[in-house]
């Protein structure tokens, strides 16, 4: 059975009726992690997601992670990350590198690490392709 969607005509030709168009801005924000200091770091606990957990057009690597102890969760609570959230390198030689939270564990964002956030209900995985696209990474 086949449906039929309302389409609008548009500046970049037709959409479905219920979809807007606009810059990126408009739909995803990007938010920085904390800097973490030394001085906050413990053997276990809370995992940290840094620069070099992130894997390349994957999830995370968890091997060799750093973490902050369970008792400060609620102070740092603001920098949680969930699952399926788009990430991204901020500097460095992986500037650009996008990844997607894998994993329900609670788990923290170091400052060097962006994260988009949806300002309305965008789906994360097409903020995802559209940050893996050539046009993106070569921006």
């Amino acid at each position: 059975m086949k449906t039929t969607q309302k389409l609008k005509q548009t500046e970049i030709g037709e959409i479905p009726e219920d979809w807007e168009i606009g810059p990126f801005t408009k739909f995803a924000e990007l938010r920085h992690g904390f800097q973490f200091r030394d001085e906050h770091f413990s053997k276990d606990g809370i995992a940290i997601i840094k620069i070099g957990n992130l894997v390349d057009g994957g999830g995370l690597n968890l091997f060799h992670i750093t973490y902050i102890p369970h008792k400060d969760y609620k102070i740092f609570s603001k920098y949680s990350l969930k699952e399926g959230d788009v990430l991204m390198a901020l500097t460095g030689a992986t500037l650009g590198k996008i990844s997607v939270v894998n994993t329900s564990q609670v788990i923290l964002q170091n400052y060097r690490v962006g994260m988009f956030m949806n300002k309305f209900d965008v789906v994360k995985k097409y903020i995802y392709y559209l940050l893996q696209s050539d046009y993106i990474q070569k921006k």
